[in-house]
């Protein structure tokens, strides 16, 4: 990672090649020049250190990771799109701070930079803006929500779920979300886990209560084969869908036979099924854990 410095003057740089650097530009007013690159294919935010982070958004074909310290403008566009740093974050640095109370809560966040800890229960962030202006990321006690226009990010503790203006999310792939796209996997397939129907469903039965993780793989089952199916095709659906292809005759009847003599439940089988690292491995559960989980 290369380190510039400027002077006490009115200094400029331009990049030619996106890398990653730290700039300073000391005194003066300094001015970054970002090429023929449009303001959307960059993530700005400020930390609390005062640096200002210009980070190219997913997908861009050169990487630019720019830490800046005293800098005053970005200018984009070939000169046609200036950004004036002394007052883009003007709305965002000093966050509002949001908390809950030990039930659920569903907390309206605005506009800026905002700190939500949700304490206990099940709790629900609510904003007025789509998915795709937010950067999800994972951090040690939950997650961020970073604004892609800039204007500044939110910290998330003890939050569940997400409401966006045109989808919803649910972030405890620790709980009761995790729970949902094990069953999914392995009751249905691990195609099930992107239906936000079918995550909905799911998590709605979980979180009111009427349903714990095993009992809900027994209606899943129910729902799926028709009660009262036989032990026979409650083997061959778990296993297809967990190992990816039909159990063998001496596997199957093996499992038939912990079915028949009661050793497992219908329900208590797809549990075991559902918890295996190859059901894991199928629905990307640690990618999720990252991700977040659609619903509707």
């Amino acid at each position: 990672m290369s380190t510039y410095t400027g002077t006490n003057n009115n200094d400029s740089w331009t990049v030619v090649n996106p890398g990653t650097f730290t700039l300073d530009g000391l005194g003066g007013v300094d001015t970054l020049y970002l090429g023929t690159s449009l303001r959307s294919s960059y993530t700005i935010t400020q930390s609390s250190d005062g640096a200002v982070h210009v980070d190219s958004v997913s997908g861009a074909s050169g990487l630019l990771h720019a830490t800046l310290y005293n800098m005053e403008k970005l200018v984009f566009a070939s000169g046609h799109d200036t950004l004036d740093l002394t007052t883009y974050f003007g709305a965002s640095s000093s966050p509002t701070v949001y908390t809950g109370t030990v039930q659920n809560d569903n907390i309206a966040v605005g506009a800026g930079s905002a700190t939500v800890d949700g304490l206990g229960g099940l709790n629900t962030v609510t904003l007025s803006e789509a998915a795709s202006h937010f950067r999800l990321q994972p951090t040690a006690t939950g997650f961020t929500l970073t604004r892609t226009d800039g204007t500044g990010t939110i910290t998330l503790t003890n939050i569940q779920r997400l409401s966006f203006s045109d989808q919803k999310m649910a972030l405890d792939l620790n709980g009761n979300a995790g729970a949902v796209a094990k069953i999914l996997g392995a009751v249905f397939g691990a195609a099930s886990v992107s239906n936000p129907a079918y995550v909905g469903i799911g998590l709605s039965l979980l979180d009111s209560g009427q349903y714990n993780a095993t009992t809900l793989i027994g209606f899943a089952l129910d729902t799926l084969l028709g009660q009262g199916a036989s032990a026979k095709a409650v083997v061959d659906t778990l296993y297809r869908n967990v190992v990816g292809v039909a159990p063998d005759a001496a596997t199957e009847s093996t499992f038939v036979a912990l079915l028949n003599n009661q050793t497992y439940t219908a329900a208590t089988l797809g549990a075991m099924a559902a918890a295996t690292d190859l059901n894991l491995a199928n629905i990307h559960l640690t990618g999720l854990s990252q991700t977040g989980l659609n619903f509707s």
